[in-house]
């Protein structure tokens, strides 16, 4: 008895202010019989109003006010009847027993609340009381043990997943033996042209010679950086070779044909072509401004040539020697060695533009022959 109820109070009323937190009904006690009064007041010697006044003064406790926005939405709590009669809040804590869980005794109760809207500025407050754990004992009670499920199939989750771990390590350094196995048998399998490759690049490094560029002499491991050097210097080598020989002479060469690194006579018909700068000794130049327009008219002369597919043969001073049809055969040799000189004639116009721009630049004067 005393443990349980459900009243109403008026908890929003902007009309009347004052009757705010005034009891309007409750379950034990018939309407015709209430007497309207505040809420947290107790009526001595009658455990059903002390329940509503500790109940309410819980309410207050947790809202601070009856027509907080709290109070809008259902709440549900629970709390202690002997802490809400001094004007506090403490939440019931539940406890262990035999393995249940049990709720917090007969001085903690649970409290539920629904505000009712009767009209714009009015709203009831519907309060239910009961004993704490009459509704969710059971809920609560499986809950616990499903958490203590979860937690056992937890703890074997962790041990499942460090043998895993564990063979899984013994896997990965299985097949990291045989991977080193493996890197080995190759390594030995191949040491052996390796090793040749190493001494044709020793060969090598007599001939081009770098104090930037180191070349093992011993051991059987490859520097690779250093093939890279040698290689690097080959192919600059080979570059400013093939811009003093025909290119295609310098194919052969490098791809190892027999005919190319001899001397030897075969008979072709070819087509021959000589260009230069006509009366260059009559510009007032300097050696530098000689060398830099000698410079620029190889650079034209030469691209025309090589689009026309032409070998230069050699490079003069202030000329070229081209052929056609020497080192490789060329279609209609002829004609493209005619339409070569014609570029050539139309280059030396672009050329004399751009020598005079820069001997003005210079100070000198700009006229060409």
């Amino acid at each position: 008895e005393g443990n349980s109820s459900m009243f109403v109070v008026n908890h929003v009323s902007d009309r009347f202010p004052e009757q705010i937190g005034t009891l309007l009904g409750t379950a034990h006690n018939p309407s015709s019989k209430h007497v309207f009064r505040n809420a947290t007041e107790i009526s001595q010697g009658d455990p059903h109003e002390e329940l509503i006044a500790a109940a309410s003064r819980a309410i207050l406790a947790k809202n601070s006010r009856w027509d907080g926005e709290e109070l809008l939405q259902p709440q549900q709590f629970t709390f202690s009847r002997s802490a809400a009669l001094r004007n506090q809040y403490v939440k019931c804590s539940w406890r262990e027993e035999q393995g249940l869980w049990s709720p917090g005794g007969a001085d903690c109760l649970q409290l539920g609340t629904m505000s009712l809207e009767l009209d714009t500025g009015s709203r009831w407050l519907l309060v239910v009381v009961l004993p704490d754990g009459a509704l969710n004992a059971n809920a609560l009670s499986s809950e616990h043990s499903a958490s203590s499920e979860i937690e056992l199939m937890t703890s074997n989750t962790h041990v499942s997943v460090n043998e895993a771990r564990i063979s899984a390590s013994l896997i990965f350094f299985g097949i990291g033996f045989i991977c080193v196995f493996i890197s080995g048998t190759l390594a030995w399998a191949v040491s052996d042209p390796l090793q040749r490759m190493s001494n044709d690049m020793q060969r090598f490094s007599e001939i081009v010679r770098d104090p930037d560029c180191f070349m093992p002499r011993s051991g059987r491991h490859l520097d690779v950086a250093a093939y890279e050097c040698s290689f690097r210097k080959l192919l600059c080598g080979i570059s400013a070779f093939s811009r003093f020989i025909p290119e295609a002479v310098v194919h052969r060469i490098v791809y190892g044909e027999c005919g190319a690194t001899r001397l030897h006579v075969k008979h072709r018909v070819v087509t021959i072509m000589f260009s230069g700068i006509r009366d260059l000794n009559r510009l007032k130049l300097s050696e530098e401004e000689v060398a830099e327009v000698i410079k620029r008219f190889h650079i034209i002369m030469t691209s025309i040539v090589e689009q026309n597919d032409g070998s230069i043969g050699e490079i003069l001073d202030d000329g070229l020697l081209v052929y056609w049809n020497a080192s490789s055969d060329i279609e209609d040799h002829a004609k493209k060695a005619c339409e070569c000189a014609l570029q050539q004639r139309k280059g030396m116009t672009l050329l004399r533009a751009d020598i005079a721009d820069h001997l003005e630049s210079l100070g000198c004067d700009g006229s060409m022959p």
